[in-house]
């Protein structure tokens, strides 16, 4: 991957999480801010860490952020919860069910970083980058990305949810699966995962947009 491309992909990340953030105060409920907010403050970590592998010339800076790279296996299965929560609109879905999901990923990620050993690389496209040499933990997300899109398929059907959103939950998905085995190919490839990120946080900010199209519709 080009650094151009790498350093845009960021660079729309962070656009688009302020875009979230800033949509999320003025439209979103107080329960879904507060599982939003922990969503946020994970990626925009993430993102943090990112800019500054790319940038640093030491390894002090590298050791600093080793851990916050890999909290994607946090707010990946938190993202995909809440985009199918907001557009699959079933009452059997509990938006309180996100914290158990997110003590899971917690002890997942505690796991990783403490238990898979760490491989670090310069690359000219990402900087100083880091993997993890065992692949499971990104054969998980490829796997919980797959269940997201048969639910995807599914929710479609449901006559109560927003089917566009639906659909944008099946591509994300797809996109993350495609992304993931590209990066699983080798650890070149690492930076593609940002594809998969950035796929997600677009289905994330349309999820929030919805709550705006239902204040304008009670308005009217």
């Amino acid at each position: 991957m080009n650094i151009y491309i790498y350093l845009f992909l960021i660079l729309a990340m962070i656009f688009l999480i302020y875009e979230s953030v800033t949509s999320s105060i003025r439209y979103c409920p107080v329960k879904i801010k507060e599982v939003l907010t922990i969503s946020f403050i994970l990626i925009i970590f993430r993102i943090v860490s990112l800019l500054v592998l790319l940038l640093a010339d030491n390894m002090k800076s590298v050791y600093l952020m080793k851990n916050l790279v890999f909290l994607n296996i946090i707010y990946i299965p938190i993202i995909i919860y809440i985009c199918i929560y907001i557009f699959y609109r079933n009452t059997r879905i509990d938006i309180n069910w996100f914290y158990g999901i997110f003590i899971i990923g917690i002890v997942i990620y505690l796991i990783c970083i403490f238990k898979i050993p760490m491989e670090y690389y310069i690359s000219l496209a990402y900087g100083y980058n880091i993997i993890l040499s065992n692949l499971l933990p990104y054969k998980m997300l490829l796997c919980i990305n797959g269940l997201s899109f048969f639910i995807s398929i599914k929710s479609f059907r449901y006559k109560h949810s927003v089917k566009w959103g639906t659909v944008l939950i099946g591509i994300a998905s797809l996109v993350f699966v495609g992304t993931t085995a590209i990066t699983l190919q080798s650890s070149e490839n690492v930076g593609y995962l940002l594809i998969g990120d950035l796929s997600w946080i677009i289905v994330l900010y349309g999820s929030i947009r919805t709550f705006k199209q239902r204040i304008v519709k009670s308005v009217r």
